[in-house]
């Protein structure tokens, strides 16, 4: 199975539980990230050598540029939306990609968003589980990156 593939596989594989749970209780289990980081770190370490630290930097790129997010929305994102930035910036490892994915997470979240807020008829404060977003940008973008589309 090409190494891609199985990053792609063990992502969605520690990403579906947290969507689900994210959908239900807008929060999530930190110990799916950690493992979830932990193992495709030990793919993108033994099997793609020469990409590894652009990995980590995208991790840590990705992590950083949401902590400042945290910071300038007076803490209404959620921490761990934070420790799952982490994960997807590990698994794109691109930092281009990774700008373009938080593009498109941004798109979809604020297009979820304009229609929640238009077709809703209660006005109460709107919450939005942010983690399939950010998992639907940052497989989107690893896919036509990976495929050259």
């Amino acid at each position: 199975m090409n190494i891609v593939i199985c990053s792609m596989v063990v992502f969605i594989g520690f990403s579906l539980p947290l969507i689900i749970q994210d959908l239900k209780s807008y929060s999530i289990t930190p110990i799916f990230i950690y493992c979830g980081f932990f193992l495709l770190s030990l793919i993108k370490f033994f099997f793609l050598k020469e990409n590894v630290l652009n990995a980590f930097y995208g991790a840590l790129f990705e992590l950083s540029l949401y902590v400042l997010i945290w910071v300038v929305s007076k803490k209404k994102l959620g921490v761990g939306d934070i420790k799952y930035s982490a994960f997807c910036g590990l698994f794109i490892g691109d930092f281009w990609a990774i700008i373009l994915a938080n593009l498109f997470t941004s798109f979809l979240g604020i297009s979820v968003y304009i229609f929640l807020v238009i077709f809703r008829k209660k006005r109460e404060k709107i919450k939005i589980p942010f983690v399939p977003f950010m998992f639907l940008g940052s497989l989107v973008v690893s896919f036509f990156s990976y495929f050259k589309v």
